[in-house]
């Protein structure tokens, strides 16, 4: 065959399989390799990747390897409040809680019913579970939960704490509503009880077999 210029030879049909082959020099010798192979197990390093269309993993996930990179949403006209557009983390996972009573007093929690599970997307965390109480020592006072498996935000202008609803399991019969608020800056959780629209505290109304169940959601 005639010796040809790249620009002379007809153009291939697109997209490759992969099967097609090319000449290298390896070793000081001219062997062949397939498309597929030229870059199979090696990393591929690029400053910036444009993609037209969908792109489709057909293996694997998609790994940032840095911290605090992930998915910017950019292109999408932000509202005038916005802080971010950078969707950077999820994690799923447990964690366990326990009680404290802020005047005095203990309240000892279940060892195998005392884990909460916690999903977070991006700075939202949503907590969910059951808890139970297996022992009191006359519990006076403030009713904290602690153990929240990330710090809530410090915020501003009241955007850093949550409120919370429960359902309870054999407290004490004079229980009032009981509402949660995730304090900024802590993984503690204040329970309250509310009388006539006042906050009051708690921990003097669990009894030994007292059970909870909840959910809440905050920010970091």
């Amino acid at each position: 065959m005639a010796d040809l210029k790249i620009s002379a030879l007809p153009a291939s049909t697109v997209p490759l399989a992969g099967t097609e082959v090319l000449p290298i020099v390896q070793s000081s010798a001219t062997k062949q390799v397939t498309v597929a192979n030229l870059t199979a197990g090696r990393a591929v390093a690029t400053g910036a990747l444009t993609v037209t269309g969908d792109a489709t993993l057909a293996t694997g996930n998609l790994i940032p390897s840095t911290a605090a990179k992930g998915i910017n949403f950019t292109a999408n006209t932000g509202n005038a409040g916005k802080t971010s557009q950078l969707l950077n983390w999820y994690e799923e996972g447990k964690f366990d809680v326990t009680f404290t009573c802020g005047t005095s007093g203990t309240i000892t929690l279940d060892p195998g019913v005392n884990s909460m599970a916690y999903t977070r997307i991006g700075r939202m965390v949503t907590i969910t579970g059951f808890i139970a109480v297996t022992a009191t020592s006359s519990p006076v006072g403030s009713l904290t939960l602690n153990g929240l498996p990330f710090t809530c935000m410090a915020g501003t202008e009241g955007t850093a704490g949550t409120a919370s609803s429960f359902r309870l399991n054999n407290w004490d019969a004079t229980t009032p509503q009981l509402q949660g608020l995730i304090l900024a800056s802590t993984t503690t959780m204040l329970i309250q009880g509310f009388l006539a629209g006042v906050a009051v505290d708690a921990a003097g109304y669990v009894k030994t077999n007292s059970s909870l169940a909840f959910n809440a959601t905050y920010f970091v």
